[in-house]
């Protein structure tokens, strides 16, 4: 009887829906900081050495710093069903679909530069990001709104990195073979992408998720 009641009882309540467990991972400061630090170097060796191989290098550093860095803060706060592997999958599966059906969209109805084209930008382009939340999500446990931010953030700013990767190469060569263009469009890009596609996105995946959380699905 003495043995068992020394044996330890399981505590239950962080497996209670709506129970947050803190999250412990790589420091989004830390991330940021050193993502940089890497690209500062990339660049001023690039433009010491004029050696074009780093391009590369410095498209993906500068397009996916920022983004990388709030979707590390924003998995800090999840829930625990939002695992790292769906935030990967989010940030990955989501640019990437977000971008390629965009493209397509605006490809096909929207071929004359003007007001209404532009606005017609706007709206395709949370559609589909919408969309792309909405396939990813569908099998999950439960639904909270921090969960659908959290989930819609990495949507976005996947959305935002592979899009910034884009028009950083195309900055490239916008007037010839530009380094510096390159570079201002990315500094551009890092300092709108936190009022951007993430953000917008992680309102409406909050929107999603509160309207399936009352529904169950």
């Amino acid at each position: 009887m003495t043995q068992l009641a020394e044996i330890e009882i399981p505590d239950t309540a962080a497996a209670e829906p709506g129970t947050r467990t803190p999250r412990t991972g790589p420091s989004w400061v830390r991330i940021f900081v050193a993502g940089l630090t890497l690209w500062s170097a990339a660049v001023l060796v690039t433009f010491a050495t004029g050696n074009a191989n780093l391009v590369p290098t410095i498209i993906l550093l500068g397009s996916f710093l920022v983004p990388v860095t709030f979707v590390t803060y924003a998995f800090g706060h999840a829930d625990p069903v939002v695992t790292a592997q769906r935030i990967f999958t989010a940030f990955i599966y989501g640019g990437v679909l977000g971008v390629l059906g965009a493209s397509i969209l605006e490809g096909a109805f929207l071929r004359q530069p003007s007001t209404p084209a532009y606005l017609g930008v706007g709206l395709i382009e949370e559609a589909v990001k919408l969309a792309a939340l909405w396939l990813l999500a569908r099998r999950l446990s439960r639904y909270s709104m921090r969960d659908g931010i959290v989930l819609g953030a990495a949507v976005g700013f996947g959305f935002a990195a592979f899009e910034s990767a884009g028009y950083a190469f195309n900055a490239l060569f916008t007037g010839g073979p530009s380094l510096l263009n390159l570079v201002e469009t990315e500094v551009l890009r890092g300092i709108l992408a936190p009022v951007g596609h993430g953000l917008w996105t992680a309102i409406l995946g909050g929107t999603l998720f509160a309207a399936a959380a009352r529904r169950g699905r």
